[in-house]
């Protein structure tokens, strides 16, 4: 009996931290690195197609995956020395 307010209390230690680790990945260090480049920024619009598209394709995984594939095929063409992209196209 005394060990379980203990181990209630561990549980939502962890939660909270994971939590707040989640938080500052996702609103600081996300937006500071992906949104702040010009090379990498993509529309909203691309990222909802793509999480439908690969997400009908490959269910939940698809959706997980689908915007670092999108952002790896965006570096590719954009980067990359051949590039199909107009140079005023590509940002």
């Amino acid at each position: 009996d005394n060990a379980s307010p203990d181990y209630l209390g561990r549980v939502l230690v962890v939660m909270l931290g994971l939590t707040f680790l989640k938080m500052l990945f996702s609103n600081v260090l996300e937006v500071a690195f992906i949104h702040g480049d010009d090379v990498m920024k993509m529309h909203p619009v691309v990222c909802l197609l793509a999480i439908g598209v690969f997400g009908g394709i490959w269910g939940p995984f698809g959706m997980l995956v689908s915007v670092p594939m999108v952002s790896l095929l965006k570096s590719v063409c954009v980067l990359g020395p051949h590039s199909p992209i107009p140079k005023p196209y590509r940002n």
